[in-house]
């Protein structure tokens, strides 16, 4: 390993750690406000019936009245877990990259690890389950029957906590799919069955109907036993997705603004891909001859349709992103793909970017000026890095309200 390289591990192993301390600090500030809608989602319960996205609420819900703890704070601790677990991992997976000025770019995308920071209503979201659920089929599992065992079982815990992982099926079947070497019938035939029985269980928890009765004694229940009274997220699971579609109304201007987002926020990992190809000794050959590029754009497209049911691209951006990260260096990190970091030092030889003074500038303006807001219509915000440390003496008085006990 090369001296930037190491380098380039230890400044990204420090950021990591500065991210999990900023988040666990943000985390703990929100945690007790009312109007944080991450907090109202993780509440949903099965206290007034079945309900979607009711699972881990509804554990924590009955771990809390058992050890006599607040809810909210053991859902913050849940939060943390969850968030460190996944920096870990991050980082582990992040070790097999080599250095590159096209690499900084592909890690320090403002879709990336520091989105949920720059834009706090996406801080502690569901989503980051989806992540942790790929991430854990790279790292847990031995052989594909393992893989798709964890895949299954995951997707119907991750389903009933948030059923956003629809949007990302796909991804997995071709993670999957790319691991069968020898294009078993049997492997694809359990593959694609996993598949088509995740996607009818989807469909019975979109069909499965939640009354405003049923949520008012759930509600009852949360204000009864924990003083916590339902907030947006908790209210919403009563709606049916006509209500979601019916919010939303593109226009010319939002069109152009989540363009630029798209480009200069996917596009360096598409470059990158550019220069990557299968490793034909160990992945499936129907796919072996084509471009990876190709493949992560045709994804991120599925991915992304989402935004014609809700508002919040700029959390979707995030979680796209993230998700095709993870994929495209887990493929890297278990050998199935082939970085060829040569033809992309010549890349950056043939443009400016060679030189440290014309990068830093560049590096500037793509990863560290801007980021999305959390909805369509909101206009781009403006040094992520700067603001989120320039607000933390505005939260700190909500620490006065974080409760341990019930």
């Amino acid at each position: 390993m090369d001296s930037h390289t190491l380098n380039f591990h230890k400044i990204f192993k420090l950021y990591l750690i500065i991210l999990f301390l900023l988040i666990t600090f943000y985390l703990s500030s929100l945690n007790s406000v009312q109007s944080y809608n991450a907090m109202s989602e993780w509440i949903i319960t099965y206290q007034g019936g079945f309900v979607r996205r009711g699972l881990l609420g509804e554990i924590f819900y009955r771990l809390s009245n058992l050890l006599e703890i607040n809810f909210k704070f053991s859902l913050l601790i849940l939060q943390i877990v969850l968030y460190g677990t996944f920096y870990y991992m991050i980082y582990h997976l992040i070790k097999n990259i080599k250095y590159s000025k096209l690499s900084l770019l592909v890690v320090f995308s403002p879709l990336f690890l520091f989105f949920p920071l720059s834009e706090l209503e996406a801080i502690g979201r569901k989503e980051i389950l989806v992540n942790l659920l790929l991430i854990s089929v790279i790292f847990l599992a031995r052989n594909l029957i393992e893989k798709i065992t964890i895949f299954f079982i995951g997707s119907i815990f991750v389903l009933l906590t948030h059923e956003i992982l629809v949007f990302y099926f796909l991804n997995f079947l071709f993670f999957l799919f790319v691991m069968n070497k020898k294009n078993k019938k049997n492997y694809n035939f359990i593959l694609l069955g996993s598949i088509f029985l995740l996607f009818i269980f989807s469909i019975f928890l979109f069909l499965n109907k939640f009354t405003n009765i049923d949520k008012e004694i759930m509600c009852e229940s949360l204000l009864r036993e924990f003083n916590i009274v339902c907030g947006f997220q908790a209210h919403y699971v009563v709606n049916e997705i006509k209500t979601y579609i019916g919010e939303i109304g593109w226009s010319p201007q939002h069109f152009a603004r989540n363009t630029f987002i798209f480009v200069f926020g996917f596009g360096p990992l598409f470059i990158f891909s550019y220069f990557t190809k299968f490793n034909k000794n160990k992945c499936n050959p129907i796919i072996a001859n084509i471009p990876i590029i190709y493949i992560l754009l045709i994804l991120s497209i599925i991915n992304l349709l989402i935004f014609f049911i809700s508002v919040d691209t700029g959390r979707y951006f995030h979680l796209c992103y993230t998700n095709l990260f993870i994929l495209f260096f887990g493929l890297n990190y278990l050998d199935f793909i082939v970085i060829d970091y040569e033809r992309i030092k010549k890349l950056e030889q043939n443009f400016l970017i060679k030189q440290n003074y014309y990068f830093f500038i560049l590096f500037f303006i793509i990863s560290l000026s801007w980021t999305p807001k959390a909805v369509y219509h909101e206009d781009l915000g403006s040094i992520p890095h700067y603001r989120t440390f320039e607000k933390i003496p505005n939260f700190i008085d909500n620490f006065k309200d974080l409760r341990f006990l019930k």
